[in-house]
């Protein structure tokens, strides 16, 4: 297996994978040992992945094990890298890592429809409570939060405590692009996460007028060159 049995646009996607990308980690020809764990350091011809432990225990894998691995990718075209390799070898003295040979073949799964980039923006949103109607105003009680990503079709806002909200809720939203620029959309909350004391709402967008949805997508045209 070497750097030179890649095409180019495969090797542009083994270039895509980041230290802390997470990695769903198959053992065997049959895959059927999965752990997960993600990536600790990437060069032109191995990945390193911290080993998973495992009801507090480390996993022990042995050397030339057949692997399949699935990473998890943030960038504009975020998505997961999926390829079939083998474990050359795992360290235990400074760190608890594996290391897999790169791949002589590797591909692109696209997950989602539109490209989202990562920003600094903040937002505004309400609850709606008759979702028949059509308006796209906040309401009297509106909270603030930060915008950690943004694609034509939805939003992950950033908030610091978590609410009384459930998946399938629906908000209006007002998005602040720049001073001069803001969009609004009526969005639905699709999962709830949480991180060291923050907590994140993935929106949906249900409705967008034409003139929001071309301001959002200059700005994403033009931040995706910025990534």
């Amino acid at each position: 297996m070497g750097w030179f049995g890649l095409s180019g646009k495969e090797k542009a996607i083994w270039r895509a994978i980041k230290p802390g990308d997470k990695v769903t980690i198959m053992l065997g020809d049959e895959a059927q040992e999965k752990y997960e764990t993600k990536v600790c350091d990437v060069n032109p011809y191995y990945v390193y992945v911290d080993t998973p432990e495992i009801d507090r225990a480390l996993l022990d894998v042995v050397q030339n094990t057949p692997v399949k691995l699935e990473i998890e990718v943030f960038n504009p075209e975020t998505g997961k890298i999926r390829f079939a390799s083998k474990v050359l070898g795992q360290e235990w003295f400074k760190k608890q890592r594996i290391q897999v040979s790169r791949p002589r073949k590797i591909e692109w799964v696209q997950l989602r429809r539109h490209r989202r980039v990562p920003t600094a923006l903040t937002a505004e949103f309400s609850f709606v409570e008759d979702d028949s109607t059509r308006h796209l105003n906040l309401s009297s009680e509106s909270f603030t939060a930060k915008v950690q990503n943004v694609s034509e079709g939805g939003a992950l806002l950033v908030i610091e405590k978590l609410m009384s909200v459930e998946t399938g809720a629906q908000v209006n939203l007002k998005i602040t692009l720049s001073p001069e620029y803001t969009v609004r959309a009526r969005g639905k909350i699709v999962r709830i996460e949480a991180s060291e004391g923050k907590y994140g709402l993935g929106i949906d967008f249900l409705r967008i007028g034409e003139k929001d949805k071309e301001l959002l997508r200059k700005y994403i045209s033009v931040n995706v060159k910025r990534f």
